[in-house]
């Protein structure tokens, strides 16, 4: 895909977004709700621990991404997009060993 239609095709999606969180209601708080018994030294004596037959693995070995939020994919293509909370964008090849990240947007 050609690099200005990919570009193109990000910066109307994130317009959309931008789009549709403005038009939505106003945030917070009127007043502050009941606290709930769970914190009335009401909690288990013991976490719950997760058990079954899984494991986690490192999808990316070669690239690192610093305080990650949002993982998404390309339409139309094989890469994918890692958005970050500092507000970059990375985009890459959907390739356990890829090794090359592209700065997207700042």
């Amino acid at each position: 895909m050609n690099p200005f239609v990919r570009a193109v095709a990000l910066l109307e999606i994130s317009s959309l977004l931008c789009a549709a969180s403005a038009s939505a209601q106003t945030y917070g708080l009127d007043a502050r709700g009941q606290i709930g018994a769970f914190l009335n030294n009401k909690l288990p004596p013991v976490a719950s621990v997760a058990t079954g037959d899984w494991t986690v693995v490192n999808a990316f070995p070669n690239l690192t991404f610093q305080d990650p939020t949002f993982l998404t994919f390309e339409p139309g293509t094989s890469r994918l997009c890692v958005c970050s909370r500092e507000g970059y964008i990375w985009s890459f090849v959907n390739d356990p060993n890829t090794t090359t990240k592209t700065l997207f947007l700042d």
